[in-house]
């Protein structure tokens, strides 16, 4: 297995040790910090493509923090050309050059934006490496590029569809978000390569264990969880309203709420919601969480709860980590999350914006022990045979191959 250098240089270009024989990919994505779906699953793209060949990384994070943060805000924030975020795109679109001046790679490996000015700056890189006659595959972590093409502008449209077409290859996350590319892409170019939950935060047989164990008696209470980053639109002010329906019911409930704030206004907000709602002592905010942590609070949970309406949402990890633990899961059929979720099978769909429907979901799914465990099982068994990270590895790996060879 080829290892990473942690030495990365001054333009944000990582490169791995040389191999004559192997061909040479070179990957435009963001690297971690900080933490998201998307800087993840770069980050493990990196470590599965280095197995097979010659890597080198452009980290778009590197420098463009403040700018990932705003994109994720929502709708009204995202994207807006402040003079860092050009400044910034600036250097990147340097360093990507010199990577492709310099290495002349076989393959461009890029993680497409969903956003207007991300999109302008991925554009810029396809036209790029088609100067230097580098084929280019890029990968959509998410289900709003479709309406990106179709919302935008005359001008900006034609950007889109002249960019797509120079694309050899799209990767999407489920099979009713390859329509994302319909028009721009051959259909037969658009491949699907699931996300995954990393092998470290699999359950063990003890924490399945100690699973059944709290839950034996523990019905007319619960302990929710939210595990993703704090963004409006991700619909955790809604979660900590339906705490509010539960208790004023009568029902013993709690929530976890684990990830990183997008501002100190959203954190104000949602803290002032909880101090009107009395709820101190049922509404826990953890922050960011890895490791032992993350599998703490999974442990103790009973129900995932993300009713989202985040413009750019695909599959989220967090959800499919939920489900490896066998928590039955309440979200919204958004994005690519109707391509893992039946309704009433192995979660509960809700409306967005909408605390009475996750409070209904709650009572549903806990009023009957064995609907509950039926449920789990189902979870568990559904992440054991789609949704592994050699699976994973293993179809990126196979898309990245077959473009190489024509």
């Amino acid at each position: 297995m080829t290892i990473i250098h942690d030495k990365i240089r001054s333009n944000g270009i990582r490169q791995e040790p040389k191999s004559v024989l192997r061909p040479k990919v070179l990957v435009v994505g963001p690297l971690p910090p900080p933490i998201n779906g998307m800087t993840i699953a770069t980050k493990h793209a990196v470590s599965w493509l280095s197995e097979h060949f010659d890597v080198c990384v452009v980290n778009l994070a590197a420098g463009l923090e403040s700018s990932f943060s705003s994109t994720l805000r929502g709708p009204d924030r995202s994207g807006s050309p402040t003079l860092r975020k050009v400044i910034s795109r600036v250097r990147l679109l340097f360093s990507i050059w010199y990577s492709l001046h310099k290495l002349r790679p076989n393959l461009c490996y890029i993680t497409l934006s969903q956003s207007k000015l991300g999109f302008l700056k991925d554009g810029l890189v396809i036209a790029l490496a088609s100067m230097y006659k580098v084929p280019v595959v890029g990968h959509v972590h998410g289900g709003h590029f479709g309406e990106l093409y179709r919302e935008a502008g005359r001008f900006f449209r034609f950007f889109i569809r002249a960019s797509a077409q120079k694309l050899v290859g799209a990767i999407v996350l489920t099979e009713r978000l390859k329509g994302m590319f319909a028009g721009l892409v051959r259909p037969d170019r658009v491949y699907v390569v699931e996300n995954f939950v990393a092998d470290e935060v699999l359950p063990s047989e003890e924490d399945f264990a100690h699973r059944r164990e709290c839950l034996k008696g523990k019905w007319g209470g619960a302990r929710l969880l939210y595990l993703s980053n704090l963004i409006p639109s991700k619909g955790y002010l809604d979660v900590i309203r339906a705490i509010y329906v539960l208790r004023s019911c009568g029902m013993s409930v709690s929530c976890d709420l684990a990830g990183a704030w997008m501002s100190e206004h959203d954190r104000v907000v949602a803290e002032e919601l909880v101090r009107e709602l009395s709820l101190q002592d049922s509404v826990r905010f953890h922050g960011i969480v890895t490791g032992e942590a993350k599998r703490t609070l999974l442990r103790n949970a009973d129900v995932f709860v993300l009713p989202t309406y985040y413009r750019f949402e695909g599959v989220p990890l967090a959800l499919l980590e939920a489900m490896a633990w066998g928590l039955p899961v309440i979200v919204t059929n958004h994005g690519g999350i109707g391509d893992v979720v039946r309704d009433r099978v192995n979660g509960v769909f809700v409306q967005p914006r909408a605390p009475e429907n996750i409070a209904d979901a709650v009572c549903w799914l806990l009023e009957d022990a064995e609907r509950y465990h039926c449920i789990s099982t189902a979870n568990i068994q559904l992440v054991a045979e789609r949704f592994t990270e050699n699976r994973s590895a293993q179809s990126l790996v196979r898309v990245i191959s077959r473009l190489l060879q024509g």
